[in-house]
């Protein structure tokens, strides 16, 4: 299955139609809702196809494409369309970028485009064909819909950009406290495990840069993945963390208001937790506290 869009699932069925009907049918073109509403779209009756195999693609003018391996006119399968009033758009490649990045942007009917932007910001661009421009990521460029201005239409991308914060005066994260076990063996090693399940990372966000959509400093709990320290001439602390667990601490404010800030966290204004799960960190300095090992 394919999800357009709409938001909706399609897909087909190599047997199969609206009439019940089994291994003696052509075979249909169906779709479900977010919601799990199950319906069937379109029967092949043998002239436009038998036993479609090979899936669905959407194209750029929102019309279905597919193969049959049997029926059409000599009963040696067709190539099909089905088109279901599902608005056009743009493809990018590839679907994410740093500021500076190549894209190019496939679509239909893009000739004479008057503007590109990406999430708002306007960048630079080159119609190469109908179906083809390409552009860079402009600087302020954030994570969202890539829009292309025509004549006719504003086409809008079938996925969300992906813009990465740069780590640094962008991304506003400092580390309050880190409280480190090292793993057994490791007295004499200049590279020493980290035991992960006796050492914690607490991380304090500041409003500002990428987490400029949080209203106040907050402090984060963070569990170490994987770490180690190296204490040879240049040392420095290595940790990976599963962003995917990072959780909100702040205990002055109330459960809904702390979930609220989880769930900003996690979204695509801040870490973008489904696309950038892992976060790794190399410490640039260490210093060791008073009258702690």
């Amino acid at each position: 299955m394919i999800q357009a869009t709409n938001g909706n699932f399609y897909g087909t069925t190599i047997y199969g139609d609206t009439a019940g009907g089994c291994y003696l049918t052509p075979g249909t073109i169906f779709s479900i809702t977010s919601g799990g509403t199950l319906t069937t779209v379109h029967s092949f009756d043998n002239t436009d196809g038998e036993n479609p195999s090979g899936g669905l693609v959407q194209a750029t003018n929102g019309t279905f494409y597919g193969t049959a391996f049997q029926g059409g006119a000599n009963g040696d399968g067709t190539i099909f369309s089905l088109s279901l009033g599902l608005d056009p758009f743009v493809k990018t490649l590839p679907t994410s970028g740093k500021v500076g990045a190549a894209v190019m942007i496939l679509g239909t009917d893009l000739t004479g485009a008057t503007s590109v932007t990406f999430n708002g910001t306007a960048a630079v661009f080159k119609v190469v064909s109908s179906s083809e421009i390409t552009t860079t990521v402009p600087t302020g460029a954030t994570t969202g819909e890539v829009k292309v201005e025509t004549p006719s239409s504003t086409l809008s991308s079938n996925v969300l950009f992906r813009v990465p914060q740069a780590i640094g005066d962008e991304l506003a994260l400092g580390i309050l406290a880190i409280v480190v076990c090292l793993g057994p063996n490791t007295l004499y090693a200049q590279r020493q495990a980290i035991d992960v399940n006796k050492s914690s990372l607490t991380i304090r966000v500041f409003k500002s840069g990428a987490f400029s959509a949080f209203a106040h400093d907050h402090e984060i709990q963070a569990p170490i993945d994987e770490g180690k320290i190296d204490s040879s001439a240049s040392p420095s602390v290595q940790l990976r963390v599963d962003s995917r667990k990072m959780r909100v601490l702040d205990p002055e404010i109330s459960v809904d208001k702390r979930a609220e800030i989880q769930h900003t966290m996690e979204g695509n204004v801040v870490l973008d937790v489904e696309h950038f799960p892992e976060i790794s960190n190399r410490s640039t300095a260490i210093t060791k506290a008073i009258g702690k090992r």
